[in-house]
C-alpha cells in the first residue's frame, strides 16, 4: 500500500463506500498507511445533498448522520479557493480546486467527466477500481 499520500473521493466513491459498507477502506488508508483523505466544503455539502435523494433510501443500513460522522472524523477539511474552470461540468471544479492547492496525490472519481479532465499538476486522477488495485 502506498504510504503518506494525500486523497481525494469524489461523491460518487464516498456512495460507493458507504452503500457497498467499505468504511475498512478508510480506516486502513489513513491507519495502516498514514495516508490523509481530503475534503472542502463544497465537497460536504454535495456529499449531504446526494445522499438524500430517494433511489438511496432503503440502501442505507448506517444512519446518514453516522455516515456524515464518519466522513467528517476520518478526513480533513480544507477551504479551497475557488479558480479552475477546466471541467467540462462546472459544478466539479471544486474537486480539481481541492487537488491542485493541496497537492494531492490522487482524485478518486467514477465520474468519466472527472477522470477526462487535464490538470497539470501531480495529481493522478483515477477511478475507484485502479485505485482498490493500487492500494489494496
Amino acid at each position: 500500500m502506498p504510504r503518506g499520500k494525500k486523497i481525494i473521493f469524489d461523491v460518487n466513491v464516498w456512495l460507493a463506500i458507504f452503500l457497498d459498507r467499505e468504511l475498512y477502506i478508510i480506516k486502513k488508508l489513513i491507519i495502516d498507511g498514514d495516508n490523509l483523505i481530503l475534503r472542502s466544503p463544497e465537497l460536504t455539502a454535495e456529499l449531504m445533498r446526494v445522499m438524500k435523494f430517494k433511489k438511496f433510501n432503503d440502501r442505507w443500513e448506517t444512519s446518514l448522520n453516522d455516515c456524515l460522522l464518519f466522513f467528517e472524523d476520518y478526513t480533513v477539511n480544507f477551504v479551497a479557493e475557488a479558480l479552475f474552470v477546466g471541467c467540462s461540468d462546472k459544478d466539479d471544479n471544486f474537486l480539481f480546486d481541492l487537488a491542485i492547492q493541496t497537492g494531492a496525490d490522487y482524485l478518486v472519481s467514477r465520474d468519466k467527466t472527472v477522470q477526462k479532465t487535464l490538470i497539470h499538476q501531480p495529481t493522478e486522477i483515477i477511478n475507484y477500481e485502479e485505485f482498490k488495485k493500487l492500494f489494496f
